[in-house]
């Protein structure tokens, strides 16, 4: 599916997800508006990056966030569950077991016990909580409206603290994929964003589309680990 995100109208709709369905799209469309595209945005699949590349190679590519975000959650996840492995007692490993859904929602939406889990790891299991908030950092990166030299700086230093964190030596393929699509990462531009409604992680029956939902999301300042501001632990 091709959505104009500014008008928000389905433009065009085909059957698969293979770069040659996208192609079908820009056969449709022409070569000579296809030259006019600037922006395309899209989820993070090889085949639309060929098919757009191969038709418009002078758009600029847009990642969408939520599929970014999922990256950065799936790395926390893949930290968690080699904590767990290498825990040194059955209770130790349940502890940390029991951290999933807290370490995976967003900070806002933390109930007490979540939000209490979360303390208690500060303390208990630091690699853990490193890649927590390294993920909520790069949600904080995506999040924000702001000019794109402030976006890139600030994702350039994103990947330094990735770079040297520890906590995620398990999950390295993460912020090497971050990196590896660094340049569209910070294409997002505030005036470019069209509100969508909210999608569900893992909904595979909802459709490919273009989409770039940037929603506003206050942070907790009752919790003090989850302050906007709150530092890297070392």
């Amino acid at each position: 599916m091709v959505v104009d995100p500014v008008r928000q109208r389905i433009v065009w709709v085909g059957e698969g997800k293979s770069s040659d369905t996208l192609g079908e799209f820009f056969k449709a469309l022409g070569p000579e508006r296809a030259k006019l595209l600037t922006h395309v945005t899209m989820d993070l699949s090889a085949a639309y990056r060929s098919s757009v590349s191969e038709h418009a190679p002078q758009a600029e590519l847009v990642f969408d966030r939520f599929h970014i975000q999922r990256l950065a959650s799936d790395a926390v996840d893949a930290v968690r569950r080699g904590e767990v492995r290498a825990a040194e007692d059955a209770e130790t490993a349940r502890s940390l077991k029991g951290t999933r859904w807290a370490l995976l929602k967003s900070p806002w939406n933390l109930n007490a016990v979540e939000a209490a889990k979360l303390e208690d790891l500060q303390r208990a299991n630091r690699r853990i909580f490193r890649a927590w908030l390294l993920k909520e950092k790069l949600v904080d990166i995506l999040r924000r409206r702001q000019p794109g030299v402030a976006a890139r700086a600030r994702t350039v230093d994103w990947l330094g603290d990735a770079e040297q964190a520890q906590a995620l030596r398990e999950a390295r393929s993460h912020h090497q994929a971050v990196r590896r699509r660094h340049h569209c990462l910070c294409a997002h531009r505030p005036e470019q964003r069209a509100h969508r409604g909210p999608q569900q992680q893992g909904a595979s029956h909802h459709a490919t589309r273009v989409r770039l939902p940037l929603g506003a999301c206050p942070h907790r300042d009752d919790l003090p680990l989850l302050r906007r501001h709150h530092a890297l632990a070392p």
